[in-house]
Formats: C-alpha cells, structure tokens, sequence
C-alpha cells in the first residue's frame, strides 16, 4: 500500500478558505512558530498515513476509503448550504449536516491526540504502580502509522 497524504480536515472545507483559487492555495499561520506562509490545500490538514492503523506490526487497517464514502455521502448537503447561504427544514440535510459534524470531530487530530495522551498517561500510572502495560492480560499494544 503506498503511503499519501491523508486529510482529516476535507478538501472541500479547505477550498472554501482559498487565497489562491486557481492553484488551490491557502495562507496559514503557524502558531507554534509564529509565522505565516501559503501553501496548496494538499499539503495542509493532513498527514501520511493518517487514517492508517498497524496492529501488530504487521497488519495495517485503513479507514481513508470509509472516510472519502462519508465526505462523498455530506457533499450534497454542504453544497447547498453554501450555494443558498441557509439551513432548510430537511431531515436529509439535517441527518447529512450532523453526520459531517460528528465525523469531523471524531476524527480531527486534537481527538486522537487526547486519546493518545491518555494511554501514555495510562502506562505511566501503570508503571509507576510496578507493573507493566503489557503483562497486563486482555491488553494489546496498538499504534497508528502516523505517529511522530
């Protein structure tokens, strides 16, 4: 499996922030090192490999074909909301709307930093009692291919 970028911000939420619509470039501003450049939208919200999984060492799961589906599924929905700059009373924009939400949510960055920042403090405790995460039955180690 090749290994590409892989945005957990999509594509058509970053064309709507275009400082370059002809090359799809957006301007950004890096807070950590307090600056600001522009860049093409596929080189920002994204990462390699980020809805890759490796279980194992050996077996990667990837859910970028289930989060393209559901970007694909919201579309229709996102489309019409700009074109007509209101919400209508329809259950499917509505259902449409939510679902894009809860997955941006879900799978933004911040989210699964939290939950990586929760297993290392986690197996700290855990250490810090004397034992090890791994000895512990019913535990398995797990780790996504994009961490840095």
């Amino acid at each position: 499996m090749a290994a590409q970028n892989q945005h957990y911000v999509p594509k058509f939420i970053l064309r709507q922030f275009l400082s370059d619509e002809a090359n799809e470039r957006v301007a950004v501003y890096d807070k950590y090192e307090d600056r600001s450049f522009v860049t093409a939208i596929k080189n920002v919200m994204a990462e390699r490999r980020f809805h890759d999984f490796m279980f194992n060492d050996d077996w990667i799961v990837s859910f970028e074909p289930l989060a393209c589906g559901a970007e694909d599924m919201v579309l229709p929905a996102y489309k019409e909301v700009l074109a007509t700059r209101r919400l209508t009373d329809s259950p499917e924009q509505k259902g449409a709307l939510a679902l894009l939400m809860a997955f941006q949510f879900l799978r933004a960055k911040a989210h699964r930093d939290r939950w990586k920042h929760f297993e290392n403090g986690l197996k700290e405790q855990i250490e810090k009692m004397g034992f090890r995460l791994q000895a512990i039955p019913g535990t398995r180690q797990f780790r996504g291919h994009n961490t840095n």
